[in-house]
């Protein structure tokens, strides 16, 4: 089913076939600050994808999907790639979770993403700009957008667009959130954390997209720490991922403009 269909009933489209072109603001840099990293890690992480979300159960099919081509924007391109577990499912602190890309040199000019709840209910979709050159990106919607609710599951949409305007072939990629809230032990004791120790805990405890952000914002604070390619490294095999190299500017994270 094609992702123009997909959104029709729900009144909403990323097509410009559909409704039009997708409202959103041009993006800019959003930085995030990163606590102490601890000292070189003597074992590898590994993210734990058999847990229990504490509150909606997980949906029954959390399958990822793309089209045009593997997602490609031309075949003589390389894969974009969406960083997400096996499960294609995590949980997030964040009332505006990032969803992280891997883009090769591509001739995609831009992105859009929404979320939507299990009722149907989607947020509006946002309009991100496509780096030149390629490189590890994340996307965060502005706190100005309507945040997750506690508790529920939300599918993502991530549209790319492989030309000036939006059309039903671009690839598209689909993936799965629940946001948590932590009890007063818990932030207690994930504020006492090292970078490391964190990163430790959300692998630990199911909480994929705080993972990213955490080293995200640690290798910007960072950059000549060692750890952090081991950590990025041992990640990332654990959800089959190992193929994507832990990059130089690792995880610029981009959020909209109000």
């Amino acid at each position: 089913m094609k992702f123009c269909n997909l959104l029709q009933p729900l009144g909403l489209s990323l097509w410009v076939g559909c409704l039009g072109s997708a409202g959103g603001a041009i993006a800019q840099i959003a930085p995030q600050t990163a606590p102490p990293l601890s000292p070189p890690l003597s074992e590898s992480i590994i993210f734990q994808e058999a847990f229990d979300p504490p509150g909606e159960d997980k949906p029954d099919d959390t399958a990822g999907a793309g089209a045009r081509d593997g997602g490609r924007c031309q075949p003589d391109e390389d894969e974009i790639e969406v960083l997400m577990p096996r499960r294609n499912y995590g949980l997030t602190l964040a009332s505006h979770p990032t969803v992280f890309v891997n883009f090769p040199k591509t001739s995609a000019t831009q992105v859009r993403l929404l979320f939507r709840d299990e009722t149907g209910d989607s947020s509006e979709a946002i309009a991100f700009p496509v780096p030149q050159g390629g490189g590890l990106v994340g996307f965060r919607p502005s706190e100005a957008s309507a945040p997750l609710e506690v508790g529920k599951n939300y599918q993502w949409f991530l549209s790319v667009s492989c030309a000036a305007k939006p059309t039903p072939n671009d690839p598209v990629f689909v993936g799965w959130v629940q946001r948590v809230a932590l009890n007063a032990e818990q932030q207690g004791e994930l504020a006492a954390q090292s970078t490391v120790e964190r990163v430790q805990w959300y692998a630990s405890h199911g909480y994929w997209y705080d993972l990213l952000a955490t080293l995200s914002a640690a290798r910007r604070q960072h950059p000549e720490d060692p750890s952090l390619g081991q950590l990025w490294k041992s990640v990332l095999e654990s959800v089959g991922l190992s193929a994507i190299a832990f990059p130089g500017p690792f995880g610029e994270e981009v959020g909209t403009s109000e």
